[in-house]
């Protein structure tokens, strides 16, 4: 979690993209247990929430969701705002864990011409704007935790989400000093509570093929290319 960086790209080529290759930028190789993925079916939906009324916190617990054997990292989707009437963060915590002294985090945030950037040991996800103040605007981002189940290595969340305080963009690259797997996810504005209509959304991301009833969705593997009934389902709308 030492640093965090965007990047825009362009490949002065109009071929077909056929290979695509990763390597370190100076020298040496991966280190084992690196690993890159690319799928052509993405996601499945493990479960939504939507506030109806403000709530302190709100948690995902995976042993609670049916979780594909093949989902092998998670990314969760927020369209948020809170009570408060000042500038606070979210805060986040896995497996319990609320000792801000276990997590890294550096950000990036830019607003108009203009970038800050800093790093410290806590749990923050992203920040928002006084929502007290702002009736009418809610706040859309979203994390990423690859290789949640691993066992083996730290766990790391990457999240990006938009403010409007400042028009602005803020990136955290965090890490979680824990080899556990992760088993639950639980967020808190830094205080008061998240505002009624703030949605939740925590996605399973893994390789195609996962078969059996899923939230209420049958081989939803399959569905992106082969039962098109099913695609408003699996991603959440019916």
């Amino acid at each position: 979690a030492g640093w965090v960086s965007a990047m825009s790209m362009r490949r002065n080529n109009v071929a077909a993209v056929t290979s695509v290759n990763v390597s370190p930028t100076v020298s040496g190789t991966w280190a084992a247990g690196s690993g890159q993925w690319v799928y052509a079916v993405p996601k499945v939906l493990l479960e939504r929430k939507t506030l109806t009324s403000d709530t302190t916190s709100v948690t995902f617990t995976l042993s609670g969701l049916s979780v594909p054997p093949n989902v092998e990292h998670l990314r969760l989707n927020c369209y948020i705002k809170t009570t408060d009437a000042s500038n606070q963060g979210v805060n986040l915590s896995l497996n319990s864990d609320t000792t801000a002294a276990n997590y890294d985090n550096q950000y990036l945030y830019g607003a108009g011409t203009s970038a800050t950037a800093a790093t410290s040991a806590a749990s923050r996800m992203v920040q928002l704007l006084p929502g007290a103040a702002n009736a009418d605007v809610f706040e859309g981002g979203t994390v990423l935790f690859p290789n949640y189940a691993s066992t083996t290595f730290d766990k790391h969340y990457l999240s990006m989400a938009g403010t409007d305080t400042n028009k602005g963009l803020m990136m955290i690259s965090g890490r979680w000093e824990n080899t556990a797997a992760i088993a639950t996810i639980h967020l808190q504005p830094g205080s008061s509570a998240f505002t009624a209509g703030s949605i939740f959304e925590l996605e399973g991301i893994g390789e195609a093929g996962w078969t059996g009833t899923i939230n209420g969705v049958a081989n939803p593997g399959k569905v992106m290319g082969v039962d098109s009934a099913n695609i408003v389902k699996i991603m959440g709308v019916a």
